[in-house]
């Protein structure tokens, strides 16, 4: 018994196939490749832009404590001249940008710049402002 010639249909068939697998591994393995740099390129830009976000709230916070401490070594907070202190601590709310309350140790606010002076201020003392007065750090 003789098998019959295959067809030029069957030829090409297989002609197509042999072709066609190497080029789909081959777009596969290039796909795969290029996955796998652009999630390390995304990681990479991500770290990145998280430490540059973290050296300006660092700085910010930084500048924020100077502040404090020089308003702190002010002859008008020791004196507790608060109406010269209160149009001081206004002025450095300008150049910080965020309003500035200064408390005794206690939690009595003396200066918040968030009211007009004279207004009643409350007493308050958070966990957290406890435990800076604790650790003696601002």
């Amino acid at each position: 018994m003789t098998l019959a010639p295959f067809s030029i249909r069957t030829y090409l068939l297989v002609l197509v196939c042999t072709l066609m697998v190497p080029a789909v591994i081959f777009a596969g393995l290039m796909l795969w490749t290029f996955h796998r740099g652009s999630a390390s390129e995304y990681r990479r830009d991500a770290l990145e832009l998280s430490r540059h976000l973290s050296t300006l709230v660092n700085r910010e916070i930084s500048a924020s404590i100077r502040a404090a401490q020089v308003l702190s070594t002010s002859a008008l907070f020791r004196e507790r001249r608060l109406p010269e202190l209160y149009a001081q601590v206004v002025q450095a709310k300008q150049f910080i940008g965020a309003e500035i309350i200064i408390k005794e140790p206690s939690g009595q606010q003396l200066v918040n710049t968030r009211l007009p002076f004279g207004t009643a201020l409350p007493l308050s003392l958070p966990e957290a402002d406890r435990r800076a007065l604790e650790a003696k750090q601002p």
